[in-house]
């Protein structure tokens, strides 16, 4: 046999052994999709319906607050029985941030938003702060607040978060369980053995871009939902799957009370109840 043919024969088994693992994981997401749902999917499941909070801006959390067993960035009022969240939303001006306190209820819908605008002076950083409505318009505004004045998580609690640092994707008991993951992209940057990120270190990039198949518990049901993950494994199954996620349950109090519970994905709120 010619060398020229033999290399030829070696590369073809080469993406052979490579291509049909792909081709059997794209069959099996086609099937699964039958019965997963995705994040934008709003229409009502059996059981549930699934809602995005529309908020503006990159989350934030208090480091001042250790109510919640990992960092947290959903607050719940125990006393409105009402939610609020974080944000800061770049102003477009030198390095100045707008604070926003975001509270919405137990639907998704936004109820009032508290905005600190801050703006510079020759001598003095200062803020105003302007508060909306259900409906954005504004209802109040106070000139050169002082933030540290107001109290705007009165009679509130941080939510706990169900997802651990690292979480077991893999186990049917995880609050979150991993079923399959589709692979979508491959990040050949990623496979560069002279840079530190992906396989060969913790970078905010994976090697494979895709969808999970997600099992999550609620009421008594599952849940099945396809989030955007990542997954640092070029060939062999590991537990190395990446999602800036979390799944939130309510104080043990208000479980029966209101049947809601909370999924985060980087900023985005998206709210799970029975309604």
């Amino acid at each position: 046999m010619k060398k020229g043919k033999m290399y030829l024969i070696i590369i073809a088994v080469i993406l052979l052994i490579a291509l049909v693992p792909l081709l059997v994981n794209r069959i099996y997401s086609a099937r699964l999709d039958k019965s997963y749902r995705d994040l934008t999917d709003f229409s009502k499941a059996d059981g549930y319906t699934l809602k995005k909070v529309s908020i503006k801006g990159k989350l934030q959390f208090q480091h001042t607050d250790s109510s919640a067993d990992y960092v947290s960035f959903i607050y719940m009022d125990t006393v409105n029985l009402n939610f609020k969240v974080i944000t800061k939303i770049y102003t477009g001006v030198g390095d100045h941030y707008e604070t926003a306190y975001v509270t919405f209820d137990q639907t998704g819908k936004i109820i009032e938003t508290d905005r600190y605008i801050p703006f510079e002076t020759e001598t003095t950083y200062q803020f105003d702060r302007e508060t909306l409505d259900a409906e954005g318009k504004v209802i109040r505004r106070v000139k050169d607040v002082e933030t540290d004045s107001i109290n705007n998580v009165k009679n509130c609690v941080l939510l706990n978060g169900l997802l651990p640092p690292w979480p077991k994707w893999k186990e049917k008991s995880s609050p979150v369980y991993i079923r399959h993951f589709a692979k979508k992209e491959l990040n050949w940057s990623e496979l560069n053995p002279f840079q530190l990120a992906g396989i060969n270190g913790s970078g905010n990039v994976s090697v494979w871009s895709g969808f999970a198949y997600c099992d999550l518990q609620f009421m008594g049901k599952t849940v099945k939902l396809k989030i955007p993950f990542g997954y640092d494994s070029l060939f062999f199954n590991t537990n190395d799957y990446y999602a800036d996620l979390q799944y939130y349950t309510l104080p043990e109090e208000f479980m029966k009370k209101l049947p809601v519970r909370f999924i985060q994905l980087k900023n985005d709120i998206y709210v799970l109840s029975s309604f």
